[in-house]
């Protein structure tokens, strides 16, 4: 039975076109440290926006991929208040020069390099949905109920579709959009840890005292039951750098056995990078990035990574 590929199986990371264009000196000390870890990488042409995660396929375990339909609220024109739909605002990448509903990208117009052949494999679902809006946990694929608002389909409904598309049980958080995060993304939440066999599935949880990540943690902890663990990264020191920030450690990039974390020079840092060590037994390398988090996204955000066949170590 096909499930996702997750990302300590992927071997190949694909960044957009765009962020070479939107931020040109992220994008080349990006590719210099995907060199330096030996991490293979490729572009994605055609691309409208730097945030690839969100509208490329998912890919299953017997090598096909599972689409969606990427018609996301905050890229829409009539969407919240002005702040949230001026290019110039925080959520959105400095640098376009596209208003936030010109920049949809559509999967029919992006060329993939490296010989990846998609669509004779793709396999399209209908439902309105983000790839940032989906973690997934051993036997569990963890959405928030943005879903709900974005598609007329019921609940029961929308859990079967996630269900044919995955075969997995859906788990739906409760969010409610504020100032801090308006995109309602699961991966800017939690991440699966690794569990050996028979263990309970493990999800990574960045505890920031009473933020809405908070709130994410107790709304899983009452939906998921004792499902599923929850680990958490802990921080000893207040601060506004800790506050604003903070949130994007959790989006970082996971390819086999070699992870990228963002870095902002925090206070907590080391201590945040040895627990990151401590869970995933690997010693993961960071990059400074406080321009990209400030607009909303981070390393995973910005990456797609996939299992390519051709490629070895």
């Amino acid at each position: 039975m096909a499930r996702p590929i997750l990302d300590e199986e992927t071997n190949f990371v694909y960044i957009s076109d765009k962020l070479r264009v939107f931020f040109p000196e992220f994008h080349d000390a990006l590719t210099e440290k995907f060199s330096e870890m030996r991490i293979h990488f490729g572009i994605l042409h055609g691309t409208k926006d730097i945030w690839c995660r969100d509208y490329m396929p998912i890919q299953m375990n017997d090598m096909s991929f599972v689409g969606y339909k990427f018609d996301p609220d905050y890229l829409k024109e009539n969407f919240g208040h002005s702040e949230y739909t001026e290019y110039e605002s925080k959520y959105s990448p400095i640098g376009a020069r596209l208003r936030p509903w010109e920049r949809v990208s559509a999967l029919s117009e992006i060329s993939v390099s490296h010989g990846i052949d998609i669509s004779s494999r793709l396999r399209n679902f209908n439902i309105v949905l983000d790839g940032g809006n989906l973690v997934f946990c051993g036997n569990y694929v963890i959405v928030t109920d943005k879903i709900l608002k974005e598609n007329k389909q019921s609940r029961d409904e929308l859990e079967s579709i996630l269900r044919e598309m995955f075969n997995l049980e859906p788990i739906i958080v409760h969010w409610e959009p504020d100032h801090e995060d308006v995109y309602g993304h699961t991966d800017g939440m939690f991440r699966a840890l690794p569990t050996k066999k028979d263990e309970k599935p493990k999800l990574l949880y960045l505890h920031r005292w009473d933020s809405p990540s908070k709130r994410l943690r107790d709304n899983l902890r009452e939906t998921a039951g004792d499902r599923i663990e929850l680990k958490e990264i802990v921080f000893e020191k207040k601060g506004s750098g800790i506050d604003s920030l903070a949130w994007a450690y959790i989006n970082f990039l996971q390819v086999g056995r070699k992870i990228l974390v963002p870095k902002f020079g925090l206070a907590d840092e080391d201590l945040v990078m040895d627990q990151f060590h401590s869970c995933f037994g690997i010693k993961p390398e960071s990059i400074e990035m406080p321009d990209i988090a400030r607009q909303g996204g981070a390393l995973h955000c910005l990456t797609w990574n996939i299992k390519n066949e051709n490629k070895r170590e």
